[in-house]
C-alpha cells in the first residue's frame, strides 16, 4: 500500500476559468518580479502556482521569496501548504510539488470554484462518463493507469481497452467502482446541482481513493481543466499541448466573430440529453454563445422536447436548431442519417427545419471543440467548409490516433441521401 492510501484525504479536481483569453505567446523571459513566466494558455489553479502563470516551477519559488522581501504583491496561491500564512515552508513545499515527492498534499481549486485535494502517488484510475474520459483522454492517461471507465468507442478510447468497462457511472455503486481494484482515485464530473457530498467523499477517502472532480461541460474552461488535472496526474507536457490547443482555437473562434455585431448574431436553440432543449442559464447555451448565436429561450434549465411533447416549441422561431446526441468515431453514414431523420421529424414544424438549419453534432466530442462545429454550422461564410474539422484534426492528433477527420462529426441537411 503507497503512502497516498495510508491518508485519508478526499479530493476533487479541476478547474475553472470563464471567458475566452487572447492567442496563447510561449514564453520563457528570464528577467522580472519573480523571474520568468511560461505561458500555455491559461492559468494552473494549484496552490504553490504563486506567479499564477501555466506550470508550476522555480519561479514560484522564486515569487514567494520575492514576496517574503517585499518586492511583489501577494496571490491567491502563494500559500501552498494551506496553512494559512506565506512563509519559507510554502518555498520548500512547492519544491516537493517539482518533485512529486510521495505523501504530498496537493491542492487547488476546482470545477465549482472549491478548495479540494489530492495526495500523491496518484498510479491507478476509473474515469467515469464522457466528458471526464475526453479530459482524461486529452492529458494523456491510459489503461497503464486506467483500471475502469464507463463509456466504450472502439476509436477514440481504445486506449482504455484494457481496463474494465464498467456498468454504472455512479459513485454511489462502490462495488463497481472498485471492481478491477482499489483506484487511487475517480476522475468524475460535477455542477452546482450534482455537487459531490462531503460524506461521499470521506467514505471513499476511508479506502484511500480521492475524488478528482472535471468540469468538462463549459467549453471556455478546458484549458486551466486540462492543466490542472494533467499536473495532478503527472501528465504534464500533454496537458500543455492541450491547453494551447483549446485556447487558440477560442480565440481565434472570437476574433473571427468580432465583426458581427450582437444585432446580427444567428438565433438558435440547443437540444441535447434525451429531450433537453438548453434554457438561456444553461451550459450548451453558454458554448453556443461563443459559437456567436444567441439563444431565443426565456425560460432556466431545460425544457423538455419531444414526440409527444414537443409542440411548445413552434412558439419559438430561432433561425437555427443544433441538436447535441452520440453518434460516435466509429458510426456509419446511414447511421447519422438515421438519426438526423429521427430528431428532425420531431421539429419538422419548425421554420428552422423546413429551411435546412437543423443539424446533429457528436456528443462524443469535447464542449469546446462542439463550439467550433457550431461556429461553423452558424457562419459558414465566416468559418468556410472544414473548419471545425481542421481543429479536430488537430486534437486527434493530440490524442494519438490513427484516424481521419473528414465531416463524420456534424450531419445536416446538405448530407441527407
Amino acid at each position: 500500500m503507497n503512502s497516498k492510501q495510508l491518508i485519508a484525504v478526499a479530493a476533487v479536481v479541476i478547474l475553472v476559468i470563464a471567458g475566452v483569453v487572447a492567442a496563447y505567446t510561449l514564453t520563457r523571459d528570464g528577467g522580472g518580479e519573480g523571474g520568468g513566466t511560461v505561458d500555455y494558455g491559461s492559468d494552473l489553479k494549484v496552490f504553490g502556482n504563486a506567479n499564477m502563470d501555466s506550470a508550476i516551477d522555480q519561479a514560484d519559488i522564486d515569487y514567494i521569496n520575492d514576496y517574503l522581501n517585499g518586492d511583489v504583491e501577494l496571490t491567491e496561491f502563494c500559500d501552498a501548504n494551506r496553512d494559512g500564512k506565506v512563509d519559507v515552508a510554502d518555498a520548500e513545499y512547492v519544491q516537493d510539488l517539482i518533485d512529486r515527492r510521495d505523501g504530498t498534499v496537493v491542492w487547488y481549486v476546482d470545477g465549482i470554484d472549491e478548495i479540494q485535494s489530492v495526495t500523491w502517488p496518484l498510479d491507478t484510475f476509473v474515469v467515469l462518463s464522457n466528458s471526464p474520459q475526453l479530459m482524461a483522454l486529452a492529458v494523456g492517461l491510459d489503461d497503464t493507469r486506467i483500471i475502469g471507465y464507463t463509456k466504450a468507442d472502439s476509436v477514440l478510447f481504445q486506449s482504455f481497452e484494457g481496463a474494465a468497462l464498467l456498468s454504472s457511472s455512479s459513485l454511489d455503486d462502490i462495488t463497481v467502482m472498485t471492481s478491477n481494484g482499489i483506484p487511487d482515485a475517480i476522475i468524475t464530473q460535477s455542477s452546482y446541482t450534482t455537487a459531490i457530498t462531503k460524506e461521499t467523499r470521506d467514505l471513499y477517502a476511508q479506502m484511500g481513493t480521492d475524488i478528482i472532480s472535471v468540469a468538462g461541460m463549459d467549453g471556455a474552461e478546458s484549458a486551466s481543466s486540462a492543466l490542472t488535472l494533467g499536473f495532478l496526474v503527472d501528465c504534464v507536457e500533454q496537458s500543455q499541448e492541450y491547453s494551447k490547443w483549446c485556447t487558440n482555437m477560442l480565440a481565434e473562434i472570437e476574433q473571427k466573430l468580432s465583426a458581427v455585431p450582437d444585432s446580427e448574431r444567428k438565433t438558435a436553440l440547443v437540444w441535447y440529453g434525451g429531450f433537453a432543449c438548453a434554457g438561456y442559464d444553461d451550459q450548451y447555451t453558454a458554448a453556443l454563445e461563443l459559437a456567436g448565436g444567441k439563444t431565443v429561450a426565456d425560460w432556466t434549465g431545460y425544457q423538455p422536447l419531444d414526440a409527444d411533447r414537443s409542440t411548445w416549441v413552434l412558439n419559438y422561431h430561432p433561425e437555427y436548431m443544433i441538436r447535441i446526441f452520440t453518434m460516435g468515431y466509429s458510426s456509419t453514414e446511414d447511421s447519422r442519417q438515421a438519426l438526423y431523420e429521427k430528431y428532425g421529424s420531431i421539429i419538422e414544424g419548425m421554420d428552422a427545419y423546413k429551411n435546412g438549419n437543423f443539424c446533429v453534432i457528436d456528443f462524443t466530442l469535447p464542449q469546446t471543440l462542439r463550439i467550433a462545429y457550431m461556429a461553423e454550422f452558424l457562419y459558414p461564410e465566416i468559418f468556410g467548409e472544414g473548419y471545425a474539422d481542421q481543429w479536430h484534426q488537430r486534437l486527434v492528433d493530440i490524442y494519438g490516433l490513427d484516424y481521419d477527420v473528414d465531416g463524420q462529426f456534424i450531419f445536416t441537411a446538405e448530407d441527407v441521401k
